[in-house]
């Protein structure tokens, strides 16, 4: 915990994604309480990734098939 891993995964991603245009989406798989509370507030803390969208697919099957969408 505290290792910086999730800026530095965003900002590879940001890079990849808008800088370089190698590819248009990003798949992240990480536990519940990453996937929902963690990922979002990273993209909100730092300056540089805040051009990403992202969309947060947690819950029951239910709920997955309509992932919240989040800018």
């Amino acid at each position: 915990m505290g290792l910086v891993k999730s800026v530095i995964t965003l900002s590879a991603s940001f890079d990849l994604c808008l800088d370089s245009f190698f590819v248009c989406k990003v798949l992240v798989i990480a536990s519940l309480r990453v996937a929902g509370d963690t990922w979002p507030a990273e993209i909100k803390k730092w300056d540089h990734v805040k051009g990403l969208s992202y969309s947060v697919a947690v819950g029951t099957e239910k709920n997955e098939l309509m992932p919240s969408r989040n800018n």
